[in-house]
Protein backbone atom coordinates (compact mmCIF):
# COMPACT_ATOMS: atom_id res chain seq x y z
CA UNK A 1 0.00 0.00 0.00
CA UNK A 2 2.91 2.63 0.77
CA UNK A 3 4.42 1.75 -2.94
CA UNK A 4 1.38 2.42 -4.21
CA UNK A 5 0.78 5.46 -2.65
CA UNK A 6 3.80 6.76 -3.74
CA UNK A 7 3.36 5.81 -7.09
CA UNK A 8 -0.06 7.92 -7.42
CA UNK A 9 1.88 11.10 -5.76
CA UNK A 10 4.27 10.90 -8.32
CA UNK A 11 1.86 10.67 -10.92
CA UNK A 12 -0.03 13.81 -9.82
CA UNK A 13 3.04 15.38 -9.46
CA UNK A 14 4.25 15.31 -12.75
CA UNK A 15 4.06 18.21 -15.32
CA UNK A 16 1.22 17.59 -18.15
CA UNK A 17 2.24 18.34 -21.94
CA UNK A 18 0.14 19.16 -24.53
CA UNK A 19 -0.29 18.21 -27.85
CA UNK A 20 2.05 18.97 -30.54
CA UNK A 21 0.97 19.85 -34.04
CA UNK A 22 2.97 19.68 -37.33
CA UNK A 23 2.52 22.24 -40.09
CA UNK A 24 4.50 21.94 -43.37
CA UNK A 25 3.75 22.21 -47.15
CA UNK A 26 3.93 17.98 -47.68
CA UNK A 27 2.36 17.91 -43.89
CA UNK A 28 -1.62 17.32 -43.00
CA UNK A 29 -1.46 20.78 -41.71
CA UNK A 30 0.20 22.85 -44.83
CA UNK A 31 -0.84 26.25 -43.29
CA UNK A 32 -1.23 27.79 -39.58
CA UNK A 33 -5.11 28.69 -40.07
CA UNK A 34 -5.83 24.92 -40.22
CA UNK A 35 -4.27 24.10 -36.58
CA UNK A 36 -5.31 27.10 -34.85
CA UNK A 37 -9.03 26.33 -34.05
CA UNK A 38 -7.81 22.67 -33.04
CA UNK A 39 -5.22 23.32 -30.47
CA UNK A 40 -5.82 23.43 -26.57
CA UNK A 41 -3.87 25.06 -23.55
CA UNK A 42 -0.45 24.35 -23.63
CA UNK A 43 -0.12 22.89 -26.91
CA UNK A 44 2.70 22.89 -29.02
CA UNK A 45 3.02 24.53 -32.35
CA UNK A 46 5.66 23.05 -35.09
CA UNK A 47 6.10 25.22 -38.29
CA UNK A 48 8.76 23.61 -40.50
CA UNK A 49 11.12 25.96 -42.67
CA UNK A 50 9.44 27.13 -45.92
CA UNK A 51 7.31 30.20 -47.20
CA UNK A 52 3.98 30.45 -46.39
CA UNK A 53 2.25 32.60 -48.60
CA UNK A 54 -1.51 34.36 -48.16
CA UNK A 55 -2.88 32.32 -45.67
CA UNK A 56 -5.70 33.53 -43.49
CA UNK A 57 -5.06 35.88 -40.65
CA UNK A 58 -4.63 33.42 -37.65
CA UNK A 59 -6.02 33.48 -34.47
CA UNK A 60 -4.69 32.27 -31.27
CA UNK A 61 -7.00 31.65 -28.84
CA UNK A 62 -5.62 29.09 -26.11
CA UNK A 63 -3.18 30.25 -23.41
CA UNK A 64 0.91 28.39 -22.69
CA UNK A 65 1.33 27.91 -26.12
CA UNK A 66 4.30 27.21 -27.63
CA UNK A 67 5.00 28.33 -31.44
CA UNK A 68 8.44 27.49 -32.87
CA UNK A 69 9.76 27.73 -36.57
CA UNK A 70 11.85 24.16 -36.97
CA UNK A 71 14.66 23.01 -39.45
CA UNK A 72 15.13 26.36 -40.21
CA UNK A 73 13.37 29.84 -40.04
CA UNK A 74 9.88 29.38 -41.89
CA UNK A 75 8.42 32.43 -43.88
CA UNK A 76 5.18 33.93 -42.78
CA UNK A 77 4.26 36.60 -45.60
CA UNK A 78 0.84 37.91 -45.50
CA UNK A 79 -1.26 38.89 -48.81
CA UNK A 80 -4.44 39.69 -50.41
CA UNK A 81 -6.55 36.99 -48.06
CA UNK A 82 -5.36 39.65 -44.67
CA UNK A 83 -4.99 43.02 -46.81
CA UNK A 84 -8.95 42.62 -48.05
CA UNK A 85 -11.09 41.12 -44.67
CA UNK A 86 -13.21 43.48 -43.89
CA UNK A 87 -14.10 41.66 -40.76
CA UNK A 88 -11.36 41.44 -38.14
CA UNK A 89 -8.15 42.21 -40.35
CA UNK A 90 -5.10 42.54 -37.69
CA UNK A 91 -2.49 40.97 -39.28
CA UNK A 92 -0.40 37.47 -39.31
CA UNK A 93 -1.19 36.17 -35.90
CA UNK A 94 -3.28 37.44 -33.13
CA UNK A 95 -1.94 36.42 -29.93
CA UNK A 96 -5.63 36.21 -27.59
CA UNK A 97 -4.29 33.67 -25.55
CA UNK A 98 -1.93 34.58 -22.09
CA UNK A 99 1.55 33.15 -21.68
CA UNK A 100 2.28 32.09 -25.30
CA UNK A 101 5.60 32.00 -26.57
CA UNK A 102 6.65 32.63 -30.50
CA UNK A 103 10.28 31.60 -31.53
CA UNK A 104 12.04 31.59 -34.83
CA UNK A 105 9.30 32.62 -37.11
CA UNK A 106 9.42 35.49 -39.78
CA UNK A 107 6.18 37.84 -40.04
CA UNK A 108 6.25 39.46 -43.48
CA UNK A 109 4.51 42.31 -45.33
CA UNK A 110 1.19 42.58 -43.43
CA UNK A 111 -1.41 45.06 -44.44
CA UNK A 112 -4.94 45.85 -43.57
CA UNK A 113 -7.94 48.16 -44.21
CA UNK A 114 -6.97 50.63 -40.99
CA UNK A 115 -3.18 50.42 -41.78
CA UNK A 116 -2.04 48.65 -38.75
CA UNK A 117 -1.36 45.17 -39.96
CA UNK A 118 0.97 43.96 -37.35
CA UNK A 119 3.23 40.49 -38.11
CA UNK A 120 2.09 39.72 -34.52
CA UNK A 121 -1.13 41.57 -32.69
CA UNK A 122 -0.77 40.81 -29.68
CA UNK A 123 -4.24 40.89 -27.30
CA UNK A 124 -3.09 38.22 -24.51
CA UNK A 125 -1.36 38.43 -21.65
CA UNK A 126 2.81 37.83 -20.99
CA UNK A 127 3.43 37.26 -24.87
CA UNK A 128 7.10 36.08 -25.43
CA UNK A 129 8.59 36.89 -28.91
CA UNK A 130 12.26 35.14 -29.09
CA UNK A 131 14.56 34.96 -32.20
CA UNK A 132 12.03 36.12 -34.58
CA UNK A 133 12.08 38.40 -38.04
CA UNK A 134 9.63 41.22 -38.63
CA UNK A 135 9.78 42.44 -42.07
CA UNK A 136 7.62 45.10 -44.41
CA UNK A 137 4.95 45.01 -41.94
CA UNK A 138 2.98 48.21 -40.81
CA UNK A 139 3.34 47.11 -37.31
CA UNK A 140 5.75 44.43 -36.31
CA UNK A 141 4.57 43.56 -33.19
CA UNK A 142 1.47 46.10 -32.03
CA UNK A 143 0.15 45.06 -28.54
CA UNK A 144 -2.97 46.38 -27.14
CA UNK A 145 -4.13 47.54 -23.77
CA UNK A 146 -3.89 45.17 -21.45
CA UNK A 147 -3.53 45.09 -17.73
CA UNK A 148 -0.78 43.07 -15.82
CA UNK A 149 0.44 42.32 -18.70
CA UNK A 150 4.61 41.49 -19.09
CA UNK A 151 5.98 41.70 -23.02
CA UNK A 152 9.39 40.55 -23.31
CA UNK A 153 10.57 40.37 -26.97
CA UNK A 154 14.36 39.24 -27.10
CA UNK A 155 17.30 38.55 -30.07
CA UNK A 156 15.00 39.77 -32.61
CA UNK A 157 14.83 42.07 -35.63
CA UNK A 158 12.49 44.48 -37.05
CA UNK A 159 13.04 45.97 -40.16
CA UNK A 160 10.74 48.52 -42.96
CA UNK A 161 7.77 49.06 -40.36
CA UNK A 162 5.30 51.53 -41.32
CA UNK A 163 2.57 52.91 -43.52
CA UNK A 164 3.13 55.07 -46.58
CA UNK A 165 -0.66 55.85 -46.42
CA UNK A 166 -0.69 57.08 -42.75
CA UNK A 167 2.61 58.73 -41.87
CA UNK A 168 3.93 58.57 -38.42
CA UNK A 169 1.48 56.35 -37.25
CA UNK A 170 2.76 53.09 -37.56
CA UNK A 171 6.70 51.52 -36.38
CA UNK A 172 8.20 48.34 -35.84
CA UNK A 173 7.60 47.96 -32.46
CA UNK A 174 4.42 49.48 -30.72
CA UNK A 175 3.33 48.55 -26.95
CA UNK A 176 0.38 50.22 -25.31
CA UNK A 177 -0.49 50.43 -22.00
CA UNK A 178 0.73 47.38 -20.08
CA UNK A 179 2.43 46.65 -16.93
CA UNK A 180 6.17 45.99 -18.34
CA UNK A 181 8.08 45.78 -21.59
CA UNK A 182 11.44 44.16 -21.88
CA UNK A 183 13.09 44.87 -25.18
CA UNK A 184 17.04 43.10 -25.11
CA UNK A 185 19.41 41.78 -27.54
CA UNK A 186 17.30 42.81 -30.92
CA UNK A 187 17.82 45.21 -34.26
CA UNK A 188 15.35 46.73 -35.14
CA UNK A 189 16.02 49.37 -38.12
CA UNK A 190 14.74 51.29 -40.75
CA UNK A 191 11.43 52.11 -40.01
CA UNK A 192 9.72 53.90 -42.92
CA UNK A 193 6.93 56.65 -43.06
CA UNK A 194 8.18 58.55 -40.11
CA UNK A 195 7.79 55.88 -37.66
CA UNK A 196 9.79 54.90 -34.74
CA UNK A 197 11.62 51.81 -34.19
CA UNK A 198 10.40 51.80 -30.98
CA UNK A 199 7.14 53.21 -29.27
CA UNK A 200 6.06 51.69 -25.86
CA UNK A 201 3.20 53.72 -23.66
CA UNK A 202 3.98 50.30 -21.05
CA UNK A 203 4.05 51.94 -17.50
CA UNK A 204 7.62 50.26 -16.93
CA UNK A 205 10.03 49.97 -20.01
CA UNK A 206 13.26 47.86 -20.51
CA UNK A 207 15.68 48.95 -23.08
CA UNK A 208 18.39 46.42 -23.27
CA UNK A 209 21.90 45.77 -25.06
CA UNK A 210 20.03 46.70 -28.58
CA UNK A 211 21.12 48.00 -31.74
CA UNK A 212 18.29 50.69 -32.92
CA UNK A 213 18.88 52.49 -35.75
CA UNK A 214 18.01 54.39 -39.48
CA UNK A 215 20.86 55.28 -41.95
CA UNK A 216 18.54 55.82 -44.86
CA UNK A 217 14.63 55.35 -44.03
CA UNK A 218 12.44 58.34 -43.71
CA UNK A 219 11.86 57.18 -39.74
CA UNK A 220 10.66 59.44 -37.35
CA UNK A 221 12.47 58.81 -33.77
CA UNK A 222 14.75 55.82 -32.88
CA UNK A 223 12.66 55.59 -29.07
CA UNK A 224 9.65 56.95 -28.10
CA UNK A 225 8.15 56.31 -24.55
CA UNK A 226 5.27 59.24 -25.25
CA UNK A 227 3.42 58.45 -22.02
CA UNK A 228 6.34 58.78 -19.10
CA UNK A 229 6.63 55.85 -16.70
CA UNK A 230 10.16 54.01 -15.22
CA UNK A 231 12.37 54.18 -18.84
CA UNK A 232 15.38 51.95 -18.50
CA UNK A 233 18.33 52.10 -21.21
CA UNK A 234 21.20 50.37 -20.96
CA UNK A 235 24.03 49.02 -23.12
CA UNK A 236 22.18 50.43 -26.54
CA UNK A 237 23.92 51.54 -29.93
CA UNK A 238 21.12 54.13 -31.47
CA UNK A 239 21.80 55.84 -35.00
CA UNK A 240 20.11 58.33 -36.35
CA UNK A 241 20.21 59.66 -40.07
CA UNK A 242 19.84 62.53 -41.91
CA UNK A 243 16.33 61.09 -43.66
CA UNK A 244 15.04 60.97 -39.86
CA UNK A 245 11.71 63.33 -40.17
CA UNK A 246 12.50 64.10 -36.28
CA UNK A 247 15.29 65.34 -34.71
CA UNK A 248 15.09 63.55 -31.65
CA UNK A 249 16.46 60.09 -31.34
CA UNK A 250 14.32 59.61 -27.68
CA UNK A 251 11.49 60.72 -27.08
CA UNK A 252 9.89 60.46 -23.52
CA UNK A 253 6.49 61.88 -22.41
CA UNK A 254 5.60 63.98 -25.45
CA UNK A 255 2.39 62.99 -24.79
CA UNK A 256 1.62 64.04 -21.49
CA UNK A 257 2.97 61.87 -18.21
CA UNK A 258 -0.76 60.02 -17.95
CA UNK A 259 1.12 56.73 -17.01
CA UNK A 260 0.33 55.44 -13.40
CA UNK A 261 3.92 54.02 -12.51
CA UNK A 262 6.37 57.30 -11.17
CA UNK A 263 8.22 59.02 -13.98
CA UNK A 264 11.66 58.74 -14.14
CA UNK A 265 14.73 57.81 -17.10
CA UNK A 266 17.42 55.58 -16.04
CA UNK A 267 20.01 56.03 -19.09
CA UNK A 268 23.45 53.66 -18.30
CA UNK A 269 27.07 54.93 -19.58
CA UNK A 270 27.02 52.07 -22.46
CA UNK A 271 25.07 53.57 -23.82
CA UNK A 272 25.96 54.56 -27.75
CA UNK A 273 23.96 57.60 -29.55
CA UNK A 274 24.96 59.27 -32.74
CA UNK A 275 23.72 60.93 -35.23
CA UNK A 276 24.98 60.14 -38.55
CA UNK A 277 26.19 62.93 -40.90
Amino acid sequence: MKYLIIIIVILFSCKSYGAKWHVGPTLQYTVCSQVAGQVQDGDTIEIEQAVYKNDVQVSWTKNNLYIVGVNGRPKLEAGSNIANDQNNGKGIFVISGSDVTVENIEFANATVKDHNGAGIRQEGRNLHVTRCKFDGNEMGILGGNISNCRTLVEYSEFLNGGSIANLGYQHNIYINHIDTFIFRYNYSHEAIAEGHELKSRANHTFILYNRIENKQSVDSRNIDVPNGGVLVVIGNIMEQGNNSSNSNILGYGMEGLTNTSKHSVYIYPRLCIRKIK
